[in-house]
């Protein structure tokens, strides 16, 4: 069943430019990848994080919005905790 989610990724701050759009391309190609379909990008920019995680205090912030296959939900996540920048994600059902 197809499904609308969206997902908040925090991304470490360490990165360089290029390396932030680099990992955002590959969360975004997972969901290609496993034939979900990308509604919105909203990158809410760098903001301090209510507690540290991994001893960073700040962190970037972005929401994908997305469609796919509930059923692939789990081979996403599965990816998302081994990619190193990504210090954190959640993924929700959307309205």
């Amino acid at each position: 069943m197809i499904r609308n989610y969206e997902m908040m990724i925090i991304i470490n701050t360490d990165l360089s430019e290029e390396d932030i759009d680099k990992t955002i391309d590959g969360v975004t190609n997972l969901i290609k990848e496993n034939n979900g379909k990308i509604s919105d990008i909203d990158r809410w920019g760098k903001r301090h994080l209510a507690y540290p995680i991994n001893k960073k205090k700040e962190a970037y912030y972005y929401i994908i919005y997305f469609q796919i296959d509930s059923e692939k939900i789990i081979e996403l996540e599965k990816k998302y905790k081994l990619m190193e920048n990504i210090l954190r994600y959640l993924i929700l059902i959307s309205k």
